[in-house]
Formats: C-alpha cells, structure tokens, sequence
C-alpha cells in the first residue's frame, strides 16, 4: 500500500507540471510570443565571408549578436571573432555571400576582392581560422543555395555546373556522373523510368579527403556509399563511381581540392565568387573535372591541356534536390529524405489540452488520495488498539503468574475465586 501512495505522489507532481507547463504557454501565445519561431543558426568553424564596406558591425557576445541579427530581416548570419560564446567581440553582419574561406575551400594567392569590398574592412581570407560563421536556418531558397558556398563537411550538395545552371550532376546506371536537367527528376525511385531519375542519385555528400586532407564526394544508392574517382594517367575518361577499397592509391584517386583560382579571376565582372573547380593532385598530376561538350558526362582532363574557355571546368554547390525513400516493412509512412535546406531541429506541435477535463481529473486524483489516506489512518488506529489490548491482556496474566508461584495453593485459589466472582460481578446484567 504504501508503495501505491508514493507512485500516486509522483503522478500528482507531474501532472501539475505538465498542467503548469500548458498554462505558461498558453500565456506566451496569448502575448505573442513563440518559442519556435525565434531563429536558430548553423555554425560553421574557423570561416570567414568577405564583407562589403558598409557592412554593420556589432561588438558584444554571441546572443548579442544573435539578437541583433534577428531583427533585420535582411540578415542571413554573421562573421564572429572567434572566442567563447561570452566575451564580448566584433561581429560582422551578411547580408549576402560574396565568397567563404576556411580549410576546405582555400583562396588562391591571386585573390582579388570582389568590387564594393573595401580593403580595410576585408576580412584577411588567409586568417579564416580566427573567425567562425553563423547563418540563420530559416532562410529562403534562395539564401540557403548562397550559404552552400561555405564547404563543410557532411554537407549534402547539389552540384550544378556553370555551362548549364539548369542541369545537376546524377550518378546514372553505370556509375558514371552526367549532367541531367534538373526537371527530369523524381522523388521516389519507382518513378525513375525513362528520362526521370530518382532525385536522392543527385545528392552528393561532402567528406574529410580520403587520404587525409582534402575532400572526397560520396553518394548513396541501394544503401551502398560510392566515392567519386578518377584513374590515375586516364586523360579524357570519364570520371566513375566505385565502393569503397582500402588502399592508398584509391584513397588518392577519391581525393580532391576545391580551387577557386579560375573563379576569382572572374571578380571583375561579377559581384560574388559561386563557382569552384575541382582538381586531383596525384604525385604533382593535377587533373580537372571537367563536363564533356557532346557526352555530358563528367571527365577528367590534365591542367596542361584546358582550354581558355573554362567554364567547363567550373561548378556550383546548391541545395540538394528533395527525395523520399522507398516504403519498409518496418515503416507505415514515406521517409523524406534530408530537407531541401539547412538542417533544422524538427519542431513536433503538441495536441491541443483539454483543461477543464485535466482539471476535474486532478480534482478526482486529489479525492482518491484523501480516501486512501483517510483509510490508511483508520487501519493504523486499528493496528495501535490491538497493540496496546495485547498489552494490557499480557501485564494482567504476568500479575495471575507472580501470584501463582509467590503463595501458597489455599492463596492461589483464593485469588483466583475473586477473580472470577469479580468477571461474573461484572459481566452480570445491573439489577
């Protein structure tokens, strides 16, 4: 029983928080105020974005920042000295992403500033590890394809390439990388027939460089990881899809390096650096990737052989195509695969309380309790009355004992012939 009230206390406590919780959020609804829509940020380590002259420039810790961030609608993130989330420090507002500098996506020594940048208020893109960066998470299309820009790794990309803006990058049936356009894909592989292709053969996932340093593309399909490879002196062939093998040479092979050389050079006519090429560097070989003018399928050609035109060379990382994953047995509804933006915590909207039913049902809980408590006190009296008849039934016969073995029988039976004739005394109906 008594385990029984201590699982009842527990139930009153946290059905009292529970109903003091939906009272505190009813308030914060009625006054306006919603904790999911508050914006959250990505933070990405040791990055830097250039930043235009007249950008804004906030000095304060990193919720200061946030807060500030947060009420200009035209802020997608900032630029953080970097330093305890504490200390006060300059933070440097993005409106737009010009260009990204950190370990994976290195500025050529040529870099030239993209125009409206003024050299004192440049961030030194050679000293992007003294700075992180951090983006809001509810941005629109448009602003999470310009964050893509800032490589990191585990993100998940669509690589788009310059020549056709309209087209991605799409592991076919024999493993090699083509340029498909972007209206032919599909959510669900069982509609990937014809000219449709399952969009989730498109999302390509950035990963720590297989030998060490660098990066390397991974792609899932059929739950098996495939790593984009080139072949070592295979000048002009296509670059192919292969499983994973443990050896050094193919680690070198899936390894690359995010260039920027060929982009930069462009900053006099534009006023963002989106493009990159990508480059293999095997014992001083340096190949590009490269799209075929006829084919469309992706190649590899020596850095000694490009063409003046270059912009078969350059790419663009933008926010993956959305997919669903086929329907398991385990499983009673579709799985969308990764979202088409940033990541984001999912946000789960409770059902709506029934108060007054919680409260009559508290009420009732209350009455239950009090009934228990009350019947245990009751036993309990009960309990103690027994106790102390037993006591006192045992101290009158250690009296009838000690008279017994202390006189002699005449005395003995004396004592016991008062006794009785006292019980009957007291037991007989008063006259």
């Amino acid at each position: 029983m008594l385990d029984l009230k201590i699982k009842i206390s527990i139930a009153v406590v946290l059905i009292a928080l529970f109903v003091t919780r939906q009272i505190y959020k009813s308030k914060k609804e009625h006054f306006g105020v919603e904790e999911t829509n508050q914006p959250k940020y990505l933070k990405i380590s040791e990055t830097n974005v250039p930043v235009k002259k007249e950008v804004e420039v906030v000095e304060g810790n990193l919720e200061q920042c946030q807060a500030k961030c947060d009420l200009d609608n035209k802020c997608i993130g900032f630029v953080r000295e970097k330093t305890n989330d504490t200390n006060k420090a300059k933070c440097y507002i993005i409106k737009d992403v010009l260009n990204c500098h950190n370990e994976h996506k290195e500025p050529s020594d040529k870099y030239i500033l993209s125009p409206g940048i003024s050299e004192d208020n440049q961030l030194d893109s050679s000293k992007y590890f003294e700075y992180d960066t951090y983006f809001k998470t509810n941005l629109s299309p448009r602003q999470n394809d310009s964050i893509q820009k800032c490589v990191r790794l585990d993100q998940q990309v669509s690589v788009v390439p310059r020549k056709n803006p309209f087209g991605v990058l799409v592991l076919d049936e024999n493993n090699n990388l083509k340029v498909i356009n972007k209206d032919n894909q599909v959510e669900h592989s069982k509609d990937a027939k014809g000219t449709k292709f399952y969009a989730k053969n498109a999302v390509i996932n950035i990963v720590k460089g297989l030998k060490g340093s660098g990066v390397s593309f991974k792609i899932n399909r059929d739950n098996m990881d495939y790593y984009v490879t080139i072949k070592e002196n295979g000048e002009g062939e296509n670059v192919v899809c292969e499983l994973h093998e443990d050896s050094l040479t193919f680690k070198k092979r899936a390894s690359f390096t995010l260039d920027m050389e060929h982009a930069e050079s462009e900053t006099h006519t534009l006023d963002n650096v989106k493009y990159l090429s990508i480059k293999n560097d095997i014992q001083g070989v340096i190949s590009y990737l490269k799209v075929h003018s006829v084919t469309n399928k992706l190649v590899q050609v020596r850095k000694d052989n490009l063409d003046k035109d270059l912009q078969d060379i350059m790419f663009e990382f933008r926010t993956h195509l959305p997919y669903k994953e086929l329907e398991t047995n385990n499983s009673n509804s579709n799985s969308k695969g990764p979202s088409p933006s940033v990541s984001l915590e999912t946000v789960v909207e409770s059902e709506p309380v029934d108060m007054k039913g919680m409260g009559d049902e508290l009420e009732k809980l209350e009455l239950d309790i009090r009934e228990a408590q009350h019947g245990q006190n009751l036993k309990l009296m009960n309990i103690m009355l027994d106790v102390n008849k037993f006591k006192l039934h045992d101290l009158s016969m250690s009296n009838y004992l000690t008279k017994c073995t202390n006189s002699d029988s005449e005395e003995a039976a004396t004592y016991i012939n008062t006794k009785i004739q006292g019980e009957q005394e007291r037991l007989s109906p008063a006259v």
